[in-house]
């Protein structure tokens, strides 16, 4: 059966992924079948929220985004790493 909102086999860059709204993002999106590349500043809160996530083949980056000189270089290695990105959910 169809499933509008299913999200296998894309990926979902999600900033912000460590609390609030960008962790639940990531929750919600492992949920949905999505591999989940996190960002944030956290590394303890991005393990945590990681340990909530269901399924397998997702990571974090822990990163400054403001920082905005080093975003090019972030993006570009999440893709040599992963591939194409599907989704980018901003919550930092």
């Amino acid at each position: 059966m169809y499933n509008p909102f299913s999200l296998e086999n894309k990926t979902v860059l999600i900033t912000g992924a460590s609390s609030g709204i960008g962790r639940q993002c990531a929750i919600d999106c492992s949920k949905m079948g999505a591999k989940v590349v996190m960002v944030a500043r956290n590394e303890e809160r991005l393990n945590e929220t990681l340990s909530e996530m269901e399924g397998s083949g997702h990571w974090f980056r822990v990163q400054d985004l403001r920082k905005t000189d080093e975003f090019p270089l972030l993006i570009k290695k999440i893709v040599e790493e992963n591939g194409e990105i599907d989704g980018v959910i901003c919550c930092a």
